[in-house]
């Protein structure tokens, strides 16, 4: 049944409030022993062996390892979004100490979006090409919440304008196709955003955008994170981006994880050879190279 719409509120004895971001010593989603299957015409594999993690409220996790490491699969599970040849075949995933169907339609009706939101990689690919920006979020916000139209427009126009588009109302009417990488980017963020969820899974959010914009869309998730106080499950290639974001890093290779620690930690003393490979790949920026 349908809840009226409304801002969350958390008053479990086991948070705790730093800023505006809520804090627990209880693990929001627990990932235990994940294993992924996929199917192909000339043979099987797994992409994912037996991977387990615990994110907590108000944390910044990020997975990082180079592509066709498994990061996004494992992300992809959570949501019970794998792709067809991909299956997982063991393993238990828990979401607030709730298992998780793998069959996934109950289970995940009230999770999917209302729960956890999804930023997805091509933001381009991941929008309906059909209908309008506005019919698109309406339809997510109306899926979770008792609310009207009008209301939801007004919801979806707030959150446009937050997300940086001064000219929300224009988004609003708009087509995917009609959007630039980084503006769709913006609207997967503010999609993401419209049910106040607790957990946000974001895959590769800048994979697709140039340098400056890759920056303004990170800038932004965190700004938004403070605001809304939302914990962020940060897949990326790229461990100088994680860097500067999470709280505590896995780095995945091969379908595993190799390495787990504070971010702190991990940069200054990497156990794994290949964590220190992944360091010494970072480039240094300097001035020389300007002149």
């Amino acid at each position: 049944m349908k809840q009226k719409f409304q801002p969350i509120k958390r008053t479990d004895s086991s948070t705790k409030m730093i800023g505006k971001i809520l804090h627990s010593d209880e693990p929001l989603l627990e990932v235990n022993n994940l294993s992924i299957q996929v199917s192909q015409p000339d043979a099987n594999f797994f992409a994912v062996k037996k991977v387990g993690f615990r994110l907590f409220r108000g944390e910044i996790f990020a997975i990082v390892g180079e592509s066709g490491s498994g990061k996004t699969l494992t992300a992809l599970s959570v949501l019970d979004l794998l792709p067809a040849q991909a299956e997982m075949t063991g393993g238990k995933i828990c979401y607030a100490g709730r298992e998780l169907s793998r069959k996934g339609t109950f289970t995940y009706a009230g999770i999917r979006g209302k729960k956890v939101a999804m930023i997805f990689q091509n933001p381009l690919s991941a929008l309906n090409p059909v209908f309008r920006i506005g019919r698109q979020m309406r339809d997510v916000l109306q899926t979770h919440a008792a609310i009207s139209s009008a209301e939801a427009e007004g919801e979806i126009l707030t959150l446009l304008r937050r997300v940086g588009f001064h000219d929300a109302g224009e988004v609003y009417r708009a087509y995917s196709h009609q959007l630039s990488g980084g503006m769709a980017q913006r609207v997967m963020i503010a999609m993401a955003l419209s049910c106040r969820p607790e957990l946000i899974i974001a895959d590769e959010p800048t994979t697709a955008l140039d340098v400056t914009t890759q920056a303004t869309i990170l800038r932004l998730i965190v700004s938004l994170r403070e605001k809304y106080g939302f914990s962020l499950l940060l897949i990326s290639h790229d461990l100088s981006v994680v860097s500067e974001l999470s709280d505590r890093i896995a780095v995945m290779k091969d379908g595993a994880f190799v390495e787990e620690n504070s971010t702190r930690q991990l940069l200054e003393q990497p156990r794994n050879e290949y964590t220190r490979l992944l360091l010494m790949s970072i480039p240094e920026f300097s001035p020389s190279v300007l002149v």
